[in-house]
This record gives C-alpha cells, sequence and structure tokens, in this order.
C-alpha cells in the first residue's frame, strides 16, 4: 500500500510540473558566415551566435 502512495505522490508531481512549463523564449540568432539574422526558439547550431541583447519573444515573428 505505501509503494502505491509513492507511485500516486510521484505521478501527481509529474503532472504539476508539466502542467507549469513554458514554450522556449524565441531570439535572434546571427550566422558567422554572412551575419545575416534569423529567429528560433531552438539553438541553431555552431554557425549561428545567439543575440539574447535584442531581447527574447513569445513568437515567431521576433515580435
Amino acid at each position: 500500500m505505501k509503494s502505491k502512495m509513492i507511485i500516486a505522490g510521484l505521478i501527481a508531481a509529474v503532472c504539476a510540473a508539466s502542467a507549469l512549463a513554458a514554450p522556449a523564449p524565441y531570439m535572434w540568432y546571427k550566422s558567422k558566415l554572412n551575419g545575416s539574422l534569423a529567429c528560433s526558439n531552438a539553438y541553431m547550431g555552431s554557425g549561428w551566435e545567439p543575440q539574447p541583447q535584442l531581447g527574447t519573444f513569445k513568437n515567431a515573428a521576433c515580435r
């Protein structure tokens, strides 16, 4: 019985944590190759530098 309570507690904790999760913010990335800018909410790779000084945004238009 005690193990069922522990499992139920863990499931409740996971559900509560996922309810509070938010998507990653969008930000501008600058190309190391030609200096062009792209907006993304995921790391774009070693050829791109994040530009946090330009701000973070809630949508893919970076506005």
